[in-house]
């Protein structure tokens, strides 16, 4: 605490005040004269030498002689009455915009009573106003001190002199495995190898299937498998199988992949070839759009051809994105109605999405040899399921197709 005219004792009135007026009991140290002489270089500085630009001279010898804050106060006469104004600062030093001032006025009439009263209730209002911030300086000036505890306490530690054999043996395993590498180059890698897992990172999601119901088979687009070199067949509840395309259909884009090592199922989608595709019926597709989980979407049929009047496609306003192509195409009875293409989606036209008719996949039934199954015309119930009961009733027969 630094100050000029301080009266006696500044620092008991400080903490008497503070105590009495906040119901608080800080301690409050003035500096030594020393410290003060020091800070000032034993020069006498006016309230108005302290004050300029916003009291940064109080600040910085403040800082300088290590205080939290300094304390100024100045007593003048009033021009306009026979009377003196004290004025009261406090200035935080770590807070350049933390100063906080009182004014107490008193005249001659006043009795030595009536003045105290007056100062300390402008000692008051300084307290009041000044506070807040006394007590974050007070807090800084706490941590500072237990960081420098800690630091005493608790020396960085030092770099060991020689080398970790830790790292030593870490450095050689790995000197090991990566001559063994070498060593099989242009053979298989054997599972669960750091070359097996860099070979598992090259498979792509490439699209959707849905699996043929009785058979080894699952049907997509001819463009999501047909430059691949390996495909993976992944199902929703577990299973995953090798597969090979043995049908091809470029012109409707139809493809049908043999699944190997897989057993017959009795449940799958029914192929029906008279299955019809009307405007205005609502159609649902299942698939992994994006390379995310299984999902459904839902909208209706726009138009009973695809672009340029083709009659073997269909339009739709259910949101067909990357990922969903080669998935089923659902009405709202459960019957397979197409296959789902991909979209135009471009700046001047409405998002517009595409399908194949079921129908279409009747060269590539029979190029696969399985037409047989699905010759007998079934009708469905004519019963409307919702979007969730769509998904419970085909899910577990959409399959996610990987390749590289």
């Amino acid at each position: 605490m630094l100050g000029s005219g301080c009266g006696k004792r500044p620092n008991e009135r400080f903490t008497e005040s503070a105590r009495k007026k906040l119901g608080r009991n800080p301690k409050f140290d003035l500096l030594s004269e020393d410290r003060l002489h020091q800070a000032t270089g034993g020069n006498e500085y006016s309230i108005e030498d302290y004050s300029k630009d916003d009291f940064r001279l109080a600040r910085r010898i403040g800082k300088k002689a290590g205080a939290e804050f300094v304390y100024l106060h100045q007593r003048e006469s009033a021009d306009n009455f026979r009377g003196c104004i004290t004025t009261y600062y406090i200035v935080v030093v770590a807070d350049p915009g933390a100063f906080f001032k009182a004014e107490a006025v008193w005249t001659p009439e006043m009795s030595k009573v009536e003045r105290l009263q007056v100062y300390r209730k402008a000692r008051k209002v300084l307290f009041r106003k000044a506070w807040p911030a006394l007590r974050r300086a007070r807090a800084r000036k706490a941590r500072r001190a237990l960081v420098r505890e800690a630091k005493k306490e608790a020396p960085l530690p030092r770099a060991p002199a020689g080398p970790d054999p830790d790292m030593l043996a870490r450095l050689q395993r790995l000197e090991k495995e990566i001559n063994r590498l070498r060593s099989q180059k242009g053979s298989a890698p054997a599972p669960g190898s750091a070359r097996s897992a860099c070979v598992e990172t090259l498979w792509r999601s490439a699209g959707t299937g849905f699996y043929l119901k009785g058979t080894r088979h699952i049907m997509t687009n001819l463009h999501v498998v047909g430059s691949a070199t390996q495909i993976r067949i992944s199902f929703p509840q577990g299973g995953t199988y090798t597969g090979m395309v043995i049908a091809r259909d470029a012109k409707n884009d139809v493809a049908i992949v043999r699944l190997q090592g897989m057993s017959l199922r009795s449940k799958g989608f029914y192929v029906d070839l008279a299955a019809s595709v009307e405007p205005g019926i609502r159609v649902f597709a299942i698939g992994y759009p994006l390379g995310s989980g299984i999902s459904i979407v839902s909208g209706d049929v726009s138009s009973a051809t695809g672009l340029d009047q083709n009659a073997a496609k269909f339009t739709m306003t259910a949101p067909i994105n990357e990922g969903n192509s080669g998935g089923p195409v659902i009405d709202d009875t459960g019957a397979l109605v197409g296959i789902a293409q991909g979209g135009l989606v471009q700046r001047g036209v409405e998002a517009v999405r595409f399908g194949a008719k079921i129908s279409t996949a009747a060269i590539a039934l029979s190029q696969a040899r399985i037409m047989q199954k699905f010759s007998i015309h079934v009708v469905p119930k004519k019963k409307t399921l919702s979007s969730r009961d769509i998904f419970r009733k085909f899910y577990k027969h959409v399959i996610r197709i990987e390749v590289r």
